[in-house]
């Protein structure tokens, strides 16, 4: 076949494929990838960005918060992510097509990239996972294209890409070492014992990290632990499996090689065979790795950080599935004043329809929580949960406005002011920031605003209080401290009226 009308088709090919991922996430895990904006927030502030850059992998992890800031337009997070998959794809195929691989196995490219896209379906697995599988995948391709270059200045090269990697990506320096050792013995170039010393190298850095004390342990400088939820108890197996699929999709150039004299329908149909080989576990494995519930949860959270409450109830007036979808809809109610009103035009499970888990130390949960809380009138519990989960997501915009709130309520204004100058240099959030910077130091303005002043007024004179026995007995003393709270009467109301309660 003409190698230039082989390259427009296999090109076709790659934007046909990409195509099929855009709309296989817009339409499987936009909320999910527009979550992701939440749950790692970018600062353009230096001491920021060289804090992260000294730490092994740290330029991954910038990249990847870099992105996901972009991610609030529904649409965006499917075509950064598939784009940056389709590139891991390309390369890894530029990289099968030096070790003399045919354009039958070109569907082979996309088993690790895929996998990576199920890793995503789990919110522990962070983003720059799929950062640094582009730039190993980027390292490979170009580690490939010195093949002419003497055995010691191609190892020499391999080298340093191995350490250049480890900086800026982490143990995906062992994957590409691992990958560029597979790819010298399938193209049998000379003297390849010499590529064994790229994952040699790549352990030992990692070793010498733990060691130093920048990784955890060997098995996050080594595999894709390092890019799962540290406190987590345990990563699972399905996320290895994008680096166990690069090297042996590489291997594949050993089939082609086998295929390659052979007729036109022979690779035609070794091309399907390839392709259902990408297909068919990646489906498999998508639905076992699903979860329904957080991809729910994922579009609540969007939606109560949006403040579109008009799109929670319409999400639930077809559909509730759960204590947290009722926790959330009754949110929404309760902030557009209809609570009492319309509490029983929906499916409701007791008091518990209205706040579940409220001592719950999960993460997630906190998410959900604190905005409850808030609404709710008990500020000191919003404030104490936003905290944890703001902690736990490594800056969460959502918690950090409340944690904002909050403190000007309570008039810890230099407590405020420390979290308003880290939202004014992020994209998203500088606006807003700028807007409450006003009520710095300014008593009077704060108390004439329905939100901050409200909030000033829903404190006990006994004390703070941070769910002392329960959210329904903090809800009496701050109904009684401050009857004027909309918000809080109108719980309160639902609460009796699920719980029986009439006292």
């Amino acid at each position: 076949m003409d190698r230039k009308k082989l390259s427009i088709g296999l090109g076709a090919a790659w934007l046909v494929c990409v195509a099929a991922l855009v709309f296989f996430l817009y339409y499987g895990q936009k909320y999910l990838l527009c979550f992701r904006e939440q749950q790692q927030m970018f600062f353009f502030d230096w001491r920021y960005v060289s804090g992260l850059l000294v730490e092994p992998g740290g330029f991954s992890v910038l990249c990847a918060r870099f992105l996901t800031q972009l991610f609030r337009p529904l649409w965006v997070g499917p075509v950064v992510t598939s784009l940056l998959a389709g590139g891991s794809a390309w390369f890894i195929w530029k990289s099968m097509e030096r070790t003399g691989a045919g354009w039958e196995v070109f569907p082979l490219s996309f088993l690790a990239p895929a996998f990576v896209i199920v890793s995503l379906l789990d919110v522990q697995y962070f983003y720059q996972g799929l950062v640094a599988l582009f730039l190993a995948c980027a390292a490979l391709c170009l580690y490939n294209r010195s093949a002419g270059k003497k055995e010691s200045a191609r190892v020499s090269l391999g080298s340093v890409l191995v350490l250049a990697l480890f900086l800026l990506a982490g143990p995906a320096a062992l994957l590409f070492g691992v990958s560029a050792l597979v790819s010298d013995l399938v193209a049998m170039r000379r003297r390849r014992w010499l590529s064994f010393l790229m994952p040699v190298l790549a352990v030992s850095i990692g070793w010498l990290s733990v060691l130093c004390g920048s990784v955890a342990t060997m098995g996050h400088s080594c595999t894709p632990a390092f890019y799962y939820e540290l406190m987590s108890p345990g990563m699972p197996f399905i996320h290895n499996l994008s680096w166990i699929l690069l090297p042996v999709s590489l291997l594949a150039s050993l089939l082609s090689k086998v295929t390659g004299k052979r007729g036109i329908f022979l690779k035609a149909f070794a091309c399907v065979v390839a392709l259902l080989l990408v297909v068919i576990p990646f489906r498999i494995s998508y639905f076992r790795t699903l979860n329904r519930d957080l991809m729910r949860f994922c579009r609540m959270e969007v939606l109560a950080s949006r403040q579109d409450w008009n799109g929670i109830i319409l999400l639930c007036s077809h559909d509730v599935r759960s204590l947290d979808d009722l926790n959330y809809l009754n949110l929404a109610l309760a902030e557009k004043g209809v609570l009492k009103d319309d509490l029983f035009k929906y499916p409701q499970a007791g008091p518990e329809s209205l706040i579940a888990g409220e001592k719950s130390e999960s993460a997630i949960d906190m998410l959900r929580l604190s905005h409850i809380l808030f609404s709710m009138g008990n500020m000191a519990a919003a404030q104490s949960m936003a905290f944890n989960a703001n902690l736990a997501f490594a800056n969460n915009p959502s918690m950090l406005k409340i944690l904002v709130q909050v403190d000007l309520m309570r008039g810890t204004y230099d407590v405020a002011r420390k979290n308003i100058g880290l939202l004014k240099k992020s994209l998203n959030y500088r606006s807003w920031a700028r807007d409450y910077e006003r009520f710095l130091d300014n008593d009077a303005l704060l108390e004439k605003d329905p939100v901050l002043g409200n909030g000033r007024r829903d404190f006990p004179e006994d004390g703070d209080f941070v769910l002392g026995s329960s959210a329904f007995d903090d809800l009496r003393r701050i109904v009684k401290v401050n009857p004027d709270d909309l918000k809080a009467r109108q719980y309160a109301l639902a609460y009796m009226m699920l719980s029986g309660n009439t006292d």
